[in-house]
């Protein structure tokens, strides 16, 4: 797959290129694309890559030059589809919208302001968290009213301390990347698609090693939850973040990154490995727990961890 970034200078290019990957969501995605055709901020495109699922075009009608209908043969996961939206897109900044997340109609014009007046790379809004079920509408969730807003710029290694601790203020449909940085910093096509769980996660923190990141702490963007998605699978969920840190904290030691983002990365898996432990041992798969959290030691070594043997298996209560 290969993508011209000389791209970025066309004239007739959109300011935004909104990617919205989705697989068989008839009930949420023609709210989303609604969402995003209503913005106050107008100059940009919309790219839905189906990835191999039921034809969108049967369940959205809705008829707009800014939109595109892409399919995927194969399912490939989201990875791979917001990949295949990024190597077709022409804006400037990019959106990865997930299918079933909502904006506020005056999200573009607050982020993209944001992002170009501050100069970022990246910039991401706080969120409010719905369950599906409750979502309706978005009408009288946001207040639109809103003119100024307060951002932080947090350098990268300040960044990883936060997302550490609060990684949940950060995802995909918050954050608008400026493409340049993105091809510049993560290639053609920036998500892992060996990753099933911990793409986002990886993203984020192999992003901003490099550029940091800029957060508005004004909610404007909905993002919902389904019982029983990927999401709140939490065995697989800390699976993946393990994953994903082992590949950050190759990457870092082979550039040379700062030793405080080094060590902030080896702690998040050091905890992931803690939780998958955790959860493996309350389901009776004690043995397993154990392996990982000894490979874990052996990769990273950090007494939490020894601790942590000693809390699950040991007979004695500490």
């Amino acid at each position: 797959m290969t993508l011209d970034s000389t791209s970025v200078y066309e004239k007739s290019a959109p300011h935004v290129s909104t990617i919205i990957p989705t697989f068989n969501n008839l009930d949420t995605l023609p709210g989303v694309i609604n969402c995003v055709l209503g913005q106050t901020f107008t100059d940009l495109e919309i790219i839905v890559v189906n990835d191999a699922g039921v034809d969108p075009r049967e369940y959205v009608d809705i008829r707009d030059p800014r939109l595109t209908f892409v399919d995927l043969k194969e399912n490939k996961g989201v990875s791979a589809a917001r990949n295949y939206g990024f190597s077709i897109s022409r804006g400037r900044i990019i959106h990865f919208l997930d299918s079933d997340d909502y904006i506020s109609s005056n999200f573009y014009d607050i982020m993209v302001h944001e992002l170009d007046s501050g100069g970022y790379n990246a910039a991401s809004s706080a969120q409010i968290t719905v369950p599906i079920e409750d979502i309706g509408t978005t009408e009288n969730i946001f207040d639109n009213t809103v003119e100024q807003v307060q951002t932080s710029y947090y350098l990268p290694e300040k960044f990883f301390h936060i997302f550490s601790k609060e990684s949940g203020k950060f995802i995909p449909s918050a954050t608008l990347l400026r493409r340049e940085a993105i091809i510049k910093r993560l290639g053609t096509s920036p998500w892992n698609e060996s990753l099933r769980n911990g793409e986002d996660t990886l993203l984020f923190l192999d992003f901003s090693a490099e550029y940091g990141m800029a957060y508005i702490t004004e909610p404007l963007v909905v993002y919902t939850f389904r019982a029983g998605s990927l999401s709140k699978d939490q065995l697989a969920s800390w699976s993946g973040r393990i994953e994903a840190m082992d590949l950050l904290v190759a990457r870092m030691e082979k550039e040379e990154k700062s030793s405080g983002m080094i060590k902030v990365a080896k702690g998040m898996r050091n905890n992931a490995a803690r939780r998958v432990a955790r959860i493996l041992a309350t389901s009776n798969k004690k043995s397993e727990g154990l392996k990982v959290i000894i490979s874990d030691i052996r990769k990273h070594p950090n007494i939490k961890s020894l601790l942590e043997i000693v809390r699950i298996y040991s007979p004695f209560k500490i």
